[in-house]
C-alpha cells in the first residue's frame, strides 16, 4: 500500500555493488584483499537481507494500521451521518 525504508535498501544495494567492484579489483591483487572484499560482500548481503526482512515487517504493520484507520474513518462517517 505505502512504501517504507526503500531508500535504506537502495543504499545497501549500492554499497553491495561497490563492495563487489572492490572484490573484482582485489581479485587481481593479493588473496588477503580478495578474502576481505568477499567478507565485505557477504556482510553487505546479510545486511541487505535483514533490511529487506525488516522492511517487509514494517510494511505489513503500516498496511494494517492504514486499514484500521480507513475502518475507523468509515465508522466515524457512519456515526456523523446518523
Amino acid at each position: 500500500m505505502f512504501s517504507c525504508p526503500v531508500g535504506l535498501l537502495r543504499r545497501v544495494r549500492r554499497a553491495q555493488g561497490a563492495a563487489q567492484v572492490l572484490a573484482a579489483v582485489a581479485y587481481e591483487g593479493s588473496a588477503v584483499d580478495t578474502r576481505s572484499a568477499a567478507d565485505a560482500v557477504e556482510r553487505l548481503t546479510a545486511t541487505e537481507q535483514e533490511t529487506a526482512r525488516l522492511a517487509a515487517i514494517h510494511q505489513a504493520e503500516f498496511d494494517a494500521m492504514a486499514e484500521r484507520l480507513l475502518a475507523l474513518q468509515a465508522e466515524l462517517s457512519d456515526y456523523i451521518d446518523r
